[in-house]
């Protein structure tokens, strides 16, 4: 199923946490 077609409070959430984990990398490195 595309993934326009997934709820977007999903997507919000998932990009939340790719941008956590991105912040993470960053400062650790």
């Amino acid at each position: 199923m595309p993934i326009s077609d997934l709820h977007p409070s999903l997507l919000f959430k998932l990009n939340e946490n790719l941008l956590a984990l991105d912040a993470a990398r960053y400062r650790y490195i």
